[in-house]
């Protein structure tokens, strides 16, 4: 049976009732929503969430920047990986030595409040940034999986054979799931494409409707809210679930696209 990951909610009510304190919560929701912006994912843990990249599609490597424990501690941990992939020692060293001269030695170690981190959050976020941008760069260089080396091999295999499985499903409100594509008028929540313009508004059968909190998470059947849903194109919902353990959040994604965008433009 699969350990159980805490969900981003989780996470914040237990920093709030180990803390009693309701700004620690709110500073570990600042910190996983800096993550969000620079299209890291949240990957839940038993008693914490991995704020990380996504590492080259030819390697199954994870990138952490930090993380954030249900204590309320901040740990800047797993670095070293970085290195894995290639990621140059001078950009490893640089974001360690810089993260220890604003909270000392504690922050690669035992960890550090998530209220200390907010307090120098002007020169926290700036580094944050950087390293995000000099590790997805450094990842767009493998670029896409290469051909076969004789570059002609043709591949076949037999398909269509008829097989029985039994599957289970986590049931939906088909009502709700309407709703909540009437109120999207056709348009992407993460890529921002309007797909009801598209083909005289057949484009809108491109989108689907996903749920902020995964069902597979829930530990008994519980009531859905309109608000607890969004909607996003296939394609945009492939990449939410490229991780299957844990979902990436609309906000990383969209901040995905931005960075994709704005790196076109100036290409």
């Amino acid at each position: 049976m699969p350990r159980k990951r805490l969900t981003s909610e989780q996470l914040l009510k237990r920093i709030e009732s180990e803390q009693r304190s309701h700004a620690a919560a709110v500073a570990a929701d600042r910190l996983l929503r800096l993550g969000d912006s620079v299209g890291a994912q949240r990957i839940g843990r038993q008693a914490s969430i991995s704020v990380r990249l996504p590492g080259p599609e030819i390697r199954k490597s994870w990138l952490t920047l930090f993380l954030i424990q249900a204590s309320g501690d901040f740990t800047v941990w797993y670095t070293y990986l970085w290195k894995e992939i290639g990621v140059s020692q001078a950009v490893v060293d640089r974001y360690g030595r810089r993260m220890r001269r604003l909270f000392g030695p504690d922050v690669e170690e035992s960890g550090v409040p998530v209220t200390a981190i907010v307090k120098q959050w002007s020169a926290f976020a700036p580094i944050i940034r950087e390293a995000a941008d000099s590790i997805n760069a450094h990842v767009r260089t493998f670029g896409p999986r290469t051909r076969d080396a004789d570059g002609s091999r043709a591949l076949s295999a037999l398909e269509g054979i008829v097989t029985e499985a039994r599957v289970y499903r986590y049931s939906r409100s088909r009502t709700l799931r309407n709703e909540a594509l009437s109120k999207s008028t056709g348009t992407c929540a993460c890529c921002r494409v309007a797909f009801a313009e598209l083909l005289g508004g057949r484009g809108a059968r491109v989108l689907q409707v996903h749920h902020k909190e995964q069902l597979s998470v829930r530990d008994r059947p519980k009531r859905t809210k309109l608000s607890d849903l969004v909607v996003v194109c296939a394609n945009c919902h492939l990449l939410i679930h490229a991780d299957p353990e844990t979902a990436m959040r609309v906000e990383a994604v969209r901040a995905l696209w931005k960075r994709y965008r704005r790196a076109a433009r100036h290409s």
